[in-house]
C-alpha cells in the first residue's frame, strides 16, 4: 500500500494563538516570522484568557499555542 497524506483544516475550531505576538528572536528558515502574522495575538495573560473564552464561545475546541 502506498503512502497516504492526510492534510486537516483546523480553522475555526482549532486556531493559531502566538504567545510572543508578532515577536520572534527565532527567524527560523521554515517561517521567518510570516505565520505569526495570521495568528492571534495573546502575548498577556489577559488576553490569553479573553481570546480563549470568546473562542469557545463561537464554537472553537481547542487552540494551536505557538510563537517565537
Amino acid at each position: 500500500m502506498g503512502k497516504v497524506f492526510k492534510a486537516y483544516y483546523v480553522w475555526p475550531r482549532f486556531p493559531s494563538l502566538s504567545l510572543s505576538g508578532r515577536a520572534c528572536s527565532l527567524s527560523c528558515k521554515h517561517c521567518n516570522r510570516v505565520y505569526l502574522r495570521d495568528m492571534i495575538d495573546v502575548s498577556s495573560p489577559d488576553k490569553k484568557i479573553k481570546v480563549c473564552r470568546e473562542l469557545k464561545e463561537t464554537g472553537a475546541v481547542g487552540v494551536l499555542w505557538s510563537g517565537g
